[in-house]
Order: C-alpha cells, then structure tokens, then sequence
C-alpha cells in the first residue's frame, strides 16, 4: 500500500515519542473496527475504505496472537474498564453482516480462537440473498452457524438508516424491532448495539434521547464510528473504535492499539461540527 496518508505519518510519530520518552500511557481499551474481509478494496483514499483483504485481517490476528493480546468480547468492556483490566484487552468488531464474514473472517479467528462481535441488520429474509453496498449479507442460517462458534451479535438497526434523520418513532422502530427479530431468531438475548454511518456526536440533544431510548429497549452497550480508545470517561452506550482496513499494516495497527491514534478524533469532531453548521445555515436559507 504506497498511497502517503498524513493521518498515518502523525500517528507513528507519536507512537514513537510516547515509546522513545517511555512514557507510561493511561488506562485505556482498543475496539477494532471492521466491515468487509476480502480481496475486492475499492479505489479511493485509505481513510474510507471499509474492506480488510484476507491477508492483512490474517496479519493482524497473528500479531495480536504472537503479542499475547486478550480478545474479549464488547460485552466485557465495561468489567474490564472498571477493574482496571485493560493492559493487552482488545475487543473485534464487524459491522453490517456481510456474507465474506462468514467465509473469510470466520475460519482466521476460529483458527486463533478469537472472540468477536458482529452487528447485523435483522431486515433479512428466511429465504434469498440481501446486498447492501452491493455486497451481500449473511443469511440466518449463517449468522446462526457463526454465532455457535462463539460469535456476539448485536445489532445494527433494521433498515441501516441514518437515525438522526428520523422521527424518535421510527428511531425506536429500528432499535426495538431489530433487537426483538435477532433475538428470535438466535435464542439468544442481544446486549449491544453499533450505529449505522457516521456518529453525529455534536448533536448533544440527539444523542442524549437515543441514549435514552437504547437504555429503555433494553440494551446493555454500545459502539460507534468515533475514533479512539475507550476509556472510563466514555458512555457506556457510545464507546468509540478504531477503524481497520487494508491500509493498515502491523506499524500502523500497533500504534492504534497503544492509542497513538486517538488524537484523530479531534479533527474527525471538528469536521462533523462544521458539517452540522453548514447544514443549519442552509436551512435557515430556504427558511
């Protein structure tokens, strides 16, 4: 992977600092964050890409083997967090359910005998095939079979819609209704949940009514698409992860995972907050 990415040379120069004046970081527990494992990356800049070839996503569970890393499960976060648990913990998450989770992903972490955490769509017919982003999903049956070999499913709404988009109805359709249709289907109680696109985390009144409205459905947890390492400031409903994809060689990956990486989520805010206010002052154009 040649293309130069400014957020990688910053990462690894800190990564270095922190190492070079041995400084001892602060408690902290990385969530990785992965949607698609295969050979079919798109073209496009390294920041957006969702897709993990099956070499790299093999590379990074033989490092995290070979470095003695404990992979626990989302549900964990928070015993681990509050025990102080966290040196060498990691946590591995996929969203969206797709069908190369279940051919490629699945035989690599039962070979290292990983835990993992997929988030799922329940709108999935019992018969057929789904696509979403033109790639398809696992059916039941195999999120069935990858949840026996030891896999957490959550869940990952409905419909894949953007929440904040919505009416609070409709909001607490896609949570209640995705949770209660996973949880029939697999028998098996669902705990977390992981919001679809974009974490608009600037939209305190938002995210405070959904935080809410997931605590009243029921569930335990949360993830998003904010950048970091979680920590016991973080919501227990809106722990941030760390994005992984094909760019991502062992260097990189290393220094996420010390929190090297964390200072992302700066300009990753600053960024959304300046996408809301365009928005407001558009709106209040048409007004």
């Amino acid at each position: 992977m040649s293309i130069k990415r400014i957020d990688r040379g910053i990462t690894l120069s800190l990564h270095a600092l922190v190492r070079g004046l041995k400084l001892r970081p602060r408690p902290r527990l990385p969530v990785l964050m992965y949607h698609s494992i295969g050979n079919d990356s798109r073209p496009g800049h390294p920041y957006y890409e969702t897709n993990t070839s099956t070499e790299v996503f093999r590379s990074h569970l033989q490092y995290l083997s070979e470095k003695g890393f404990t992979v626990i499960d989302v549900n964990e976060i928070g015993t681990a967090i509050d025990s102080g648990r966290t040196k060498q913990r990691v946590a591995i998450t996929f969203d969206d359910g797709f069908r190369d989770f279940h051919s490629n992903a699945l035989p690599l972490l039962t070979e290292f005998r990983f835990k993992a955490t997929m988030y799922v769509i329940s709108a999935i017919p019992d018969e057929g095939r789904v696509r979403l982003h033109g790639k398809e999903l696992m059916t039941w049956n195999e999120i069935r079979e990858v949840h026996r070999h030891g896999i957490s499913i959550g869940s990952h709404t409905v419909n894949h819609p953007e929440l904040d988009a919505m009416t609070p109805d409709a909001i607490e359709y896609e949570l209640r209704v995705s949770k209660a249709t996973i949880e029939n289907k697999l028998g098996a109680p669902v705990q977390s949940f992981a919001y679809p696109f974009a974490f608009p985390e600037t939209q305190k009144v938002f995210t405070q009514r959904l935080r809410d409205m997931l605590q009243e459905v029921g569930y335990k947890n949360g993830v998003t698409t904010s950048i970091g390492t979680v920590s016991a400031a973080h919501d227990r409903f809106f722990y941030p992860r760390l994005p992984a994809n094909s760019f991502d060689d062992i260097r990189f990956l290393e220094a996420k995972l010390t929190g090297s990486y964390d200072w992302m989520h700066l300009p990753q805010y600053l960024f959304k907050r300046g996408k809301s206010l365009r928005k407001n002052v558009a709106s209040w154009e048409w007004a």
